[in-house]
């Protein structure tokens, strides 16, 4: 064994121990630095709204909140590939197998590069039918057309990046992938700034120069992810050859973890489309309150990812150790830590509903439909953090049909039928939808409380060479 397998190595803190005494300490480690990168990744898109809002154009406003809802959800489709090579990689490292890990990555991005690009031109062409499909119309459409086609040309990129990112955390590292968000958001607000006001000698181009941002800054992350991979001071140090040599036995890998977690995101995010869609029958003004809502809400999703990352790295890495019972501590103690930063959460989203959406500064119809829902979003803010680390843990264990199983349960059983009744039976307006939010995320903690106790996610895998069900209790293979 090379010493670069008998020690993992995360850049800037040190080797991952996995025990129980450090769990803490890893939970931490992994997912602050989680929080950070998702908050600049996701501020990428809220950059783009927040500068539209200064234009005071409810019409530009809605056009920008539609296409990136639909180019987040085409994202999020494909995120499934990201989720797999994730566990494999964590489960690769954690049984000290870092050429294993180097192949899954290479062959993660081979896979990215090749369903990014055929995604990427079907959505560019269709574009127009798409948003068609999803009832936006008139001078809205007209504006976001070539914003959609913007973000969906930088797809290929968005996929490249999230795959390689994940690839990374899988093997422990969460600081890098953090430090490229932070220079894409950076690229974004500078190439916005210039792009949407006329700034200097560029033009003014609103809507569309808040697409032409976004795009530039995802092809910036991409570029920089692909190169981290393969220098030499990468926790997985690639190379060439595991991109571009063929491994079936490792795709089918990928594939057999990620189908699951195709279809949990399928649920998901049809979900939220036919939710949207309830929406869209509530007017212009409560499409523009929604975006708003949840852009601001996706700050509060925020320490939930991190900590969903944390749970799926300590996870699928004791579970390469040789661990089962450490494993399932990891998640519980994941989903604990994660419950207590989001009561903090909570609180902000009640107290300062008004000025969170001062901030994009809506006209008074929107403001007024905005401050409700946020208070509605605060009560569901701890099972939210721990649906998502029970969520995060069962997929880096390599659970992904449980976690597909908690998502069709919670948003197409719950949500989208009690968003229908409270929203336009009860005529709750757009108060109801966000309610119903609060149940689904509530029943999905419920669930994968009940998931993780049971103890079926120890097999999952179990079909896949290499990767054996781990007994319960055997200790961490030093």
């Amino acid at each position: 064994m090379s010493p670069e397998e008998q020690l993992i190595q995360t850049p800037d803190s040190g080797p991952l121990v996995l025990n129980e005494e450090n769990l803490g300490r890893n939970v931490f480690r992994l997912a602050l630095p989680a929080v950070l990168e998702s908050l600049s990744f996701s501020v990428v898109m809220l950059v783009d709204l927040v500068m539209i809002g200064w234009l005071e154009s409810i019409p530009a406003m809605s056009a920008v909140g539609a296409a990136g809802a639909l180019a987040f959800f085409v994202t999020i489709l494909f995120l499934p590939i990201g989720v797999g090579v994730n566990a494999l990689v964590a489960r690769s490292v954690g049984a000290r197998n870092m050429e294993e890990a180097r192949s899954v990555t290479g062959q993660g991005i081979l896979l990215a590069m090749i369903t990014g690009a055929i995604s990427s031109f079907v959505l560019v062409v269709f574009a127009p039918q798409i948003l068609q499909l999803m009832n936006v119309v008139g001078g809205t459409r007209e504006l976001a057309i070539p914003y959609q086609r913007l973000l969906f040309g930088a797809f290929f990129f968005r996929l490249v990046f999230m795959v390689g990112a994940s690839a990374i955390k899988g093997a422990g590292n969460t600081h890098t992938p953090m430090i490229i968000s932070g220079v894409m958001n950076a690229a974004n607000v500078a190439l916005n700034w210039f792009l949407i006001f006329g700034v200097g000698p560029f033009p003014r181009l609103e809507v569309l120069g808040a697409g032409i941002g976004s795009a530039a800054a995802f092809a910036l992350g991409a570029v920089l992810m692909t190169c981290v991979l393969f220098t030499r001071h990468s926790v997985i140090r690639m190379r060439l050859r595991h991109v571009g040599r063929r491994s079936w036995r490792i795709i089918r890998m990928i594939l057999v973890v990620s189908l699951p977690n195709i279809g949990e995101q399928m649920f998901f995010q049809f979900g939220l489309l036919l939710c949207f869609r309830i929406v869209t029958q509530l007017g212009d003004a409560a499409i523009a309150a929604h975006t708003i809502s949840i852009r601001i809400a996706s700050f509060s999703f925020l320490p939930g990812m991190g900590f969903a990352v944390a749970a799926a790295t300590l996870a699928g890495q004791s579970l390469g150790a040789g661990d089962a019972r450490l494993a399932a501590k990891s998640i519980r103690r994941t989903a604990f830590l994660a419950s207590m930063l989001m009561s903090l959460v909570a609180v902000l989203l009640a107290v300062f509903p008004e000025f969170l959406a001062g901030i994009f500064k809506p006209a008074p119809p929107v403001r007024s439909l905005i401050v409700p829902c946020l208070i509605v979003g605060a009560l569901s803010q701890i099972p939210l953090g721990i649906s998502m680390s029970y969520s995060g843990g069962l997929r880096g264990a390599g659970d992904t049909v449980g976690a597909m199983m908690i998502a069709f349960v919670g948003i197409i059983l719950v949500r989208v039928p009690l968003a229908l009744l409270l929203a336009l039976i009860l005529r709750w307006g757009l108060v109801g939808v966000w309610a119903a939010s609060g149940v689904d995320w509530t029943t999905r903690a419920v669930f994968g409380y009940i998931l993780v106790k049971r103890g079926a996610w120890r097999s999952r895998m179990a079909g896949i060479p290499g990767l054996e069900p781990v007994p319960l209790g055997e200790g961490v293979r030093r």
